[in-house]
């Protein structure tokens, strides 16, 4: 039978923060503006420069590879677009404070991250890397030790990345390219969002 795994932020009354409460920072907003501030022009510089920042100072083709959900196309110009603002590792850091800002703002009070937080680091340092860069680079980038609302945003984005990666090793093991499966430009969200795309058709 499937058990919840204990690393799970919870509110004080026992029940669980929806996956959706603490995922929906990507295409939020305030993540955007978080970007802006920083220098970056709307768009998906912020997104493709601040997310795979942890990849250093990669070529395009190497952050497509890493990544793979994303068309090459779309990553290519969001990672050139950011590099005139900033250095890789600068931007990932960037980044990283927008996902502590989005954590603090939207997780509620009630929520033991003290609790969380012990659990998820013990998961994050055990969990096996091999193969996952992006999970890797956003393990070894360093997290507040005296912000535990904020920190615990970050290892959510943590757990996030290895469940991302181990998808894309996933998909691709059954020799499927996956970025024509997944999305394209354009969608319902603000156009200068850093995830602003539209799930595309399966191809026949």
């Amino acid at each position: 039978m499937f058990q919840e795994h204990p690393a799970r932020l919870r509110q004080g009354d026992g029940s669980p923060v929806g996956a959706q409460q603490v995922d929906e920072f990507m295409s939020d907003e305030a993540t955007a503006a978080v970007g802006r501030r920083a220098g970056f022009s709307p768009g998906r510089g912020f997104y493709c420069r601040g997310r795979f920042g942890v990849l250093g100072e990669a070529s395009a083709t190497v952050v497509q590879a890493a990544q793979g959900f994303l068309g090459p196309g779309l990553v290519t110009a969001g990672w050139l677009a950011g590099r005139s603002v900033m250095p890789a590792e600068e931007a990932a850091s960037c980044y990283a404070q927008a996902v502590r800002v989005w954590g603090r703002a939207h997780i509620p009070g009630d929520v033991d991250v003290e609790h969380f937080n012990r659990l998820a680091r013990q998961l994050i340092d055990a969990a096996d890397a091999d193969a996952l860069p992006l999970f890797a680079g956003w393990r070894a980038h360093p997290c507040p030790t005296d912000d535990p609302v904020g920190a615990a945003m970050q290892r959510v984005h943590v757990l996030r990345e290895h469940r991302g990666a181990c998808h894309l090793a996933a998909v691709r093991g059954t020799s499927r390219t996956p970025w024509p499966r997944t999305w394209s430009p354009g969608g319902g969200v603000p156009s200068d969002s850093p995830t602003n795309f539209r799930r595309r058709s399966t191809p026949r």
